[in-house]
């Protein structure tokens, strides 16, 4: 349990220690809520592409429960939970404080931001192996390598979303999106399931440009 603890908070004790002009709840209020302009526009066509990979990397819907009414209110309940305690908590961390160090550090590359998301990617990724030697947890009997690629794809359309909206309460709502979403639609164990989230990798790169154009125009 303290490994667990320690996995899902470690990244966010650390940003509330790294907060520029260190800690205090003004700086940590303004951490959270600082957004660049049309930052609602950039999460909405993210996290559109987001519903869409899991969806069709899926084997359809699996309701957490059987009516329609607690359906709804199980599945709000679990976005609730995974966004601000059990996975979106990491992107204090990981995107508000980590990728935009790196994005700065890789400033002479092409594409600085996806740069710094696959170094993120790779680091998250290995932050989450302990999981695979906790007895019960879900991570055991599946495949680091599939669950590395959804790491890949997640961290660099998450770099995105940092980058052009500056935004780290929208980093966690598409975190919480995409726990959420896993839950609802079970990842296929198959090839077609690694192709989509493979394509959809692949897309943050032309994302990448058309957001840096966008965000250019006057």
């Amino acid at each position: 349990m303290a490994l667990f603890v320690l996995g899902g908070f470690g990244p966010t004790i650390a940003a509330c220690v790294c907060l520029p002009g260190g800690f205090s709840w003004k700086n940590l209020a303004h951490f959270l809520t600082r957004r660049a302009p049309h930052a609602a526009l950039y999460f909405l066509l993210c996290a559109l592409l987001e519903v869409a990979a899991f969806w069709l990397s899926s084997h359809g819907w699996s309701a957490p429960a059987d009516s329609a009414g607690t359906s709804l209110i199980a599945i709000v309940s679990i976005f609730l939970v995974v966004t601000l305690v059990a996975g979106g908590n990491e992107e204090w961390g990981w995107r508000g404080i980590m990728q935009p160090l790196l994005a700065r550090r890789f400033h002479n590359f092409i594409a600085p931001d996806l740069v710094a998301a696959l170094v993120v990617g790779a680091v998250w990724a290995c932050w989450h192996i302990p999981l695979w030697w906790i007895d019960g947890n879900p991570h055991q009997g599946s495949s680091f390598a599939a669950f590395a690629l959804t790491s890949f794809a997640l961290s660099a359309w998450l770099g995105l979303l940092v980058a052009f909206t500056r935004s780290v309460l929208w980093c966690m709502v598409f975190h919480g999106m995409a726990n959420t979403l896993m839950t609802v639609f079970p990842p296929a164990d198959d090839v077609r399931h690694h192709l989509v989230i493979a394509v959809w990798f692949l897309l943050a790169i032309p994302a990448y440009y058309v957001f840096h154009r966008v965000a250019r125009t006057p």
